[in-house]
């Protein structure tokens, strides 16, 4: 019987260590993403030009990516919520709560941009050219 309390305990706080070290793992990206559309939004306010379209595609990419990272990191913080000591819960949740801040904040401003941006047409065919 102490055995299985053994075990359980053990696998517990396995699946706490595993689930700590995925949502490390997706805030690193997180970050990462955060800070290349702050970067790109600076460039682009500091220059006064509108964003190229590579620019443009990529804080929408940016933008997606967040909205997908968000969510596996807030599932990933009820597991840990869930197995974490007593102890953890007010740091656990202080934590998450700056990273969602952090991201909402980008979010924003990307969506800010990207209304301030004029979208660029496709080059248009003008030419006369008939196939037969």
């Amino acid at each position: 019987m102490d055995l299985d309390l053994a075990q359980q305990t053990a696998k517990m706080a396995e699946e706490l260590q595993r689930a700590k070290a995925k949502r490390a793992g997706n805030r690193a990206v997180i970050t990462k993403l955060t800070k290349e559309a702050d970067n790109i939004i600076k460039e682009g306010q500091e220059h006064g030009l509108p964003f190229s379209l590579s620019k443009t595609n990529r804080l929408h990419t940016i933008n997606a990516m967040l909205e997908e990272k968000i969510s596996i990191v807030k599932d990933l913080d009820e597991q840990v919520l869930s197995r974490c000591d007593v102890g953890e819960i007010e740091k656990e949740i202080e934590d998450s709560d700056e990273i969602l801040s952090c991201v909402l904040d980008i979010q924003r401003c990307i969506a800010q941009q990207l209304s301030a941006t004029p979208v660029p047409s496709a080059p248009q065919n003008t030419s006369s050219t008939v196939v037969e």
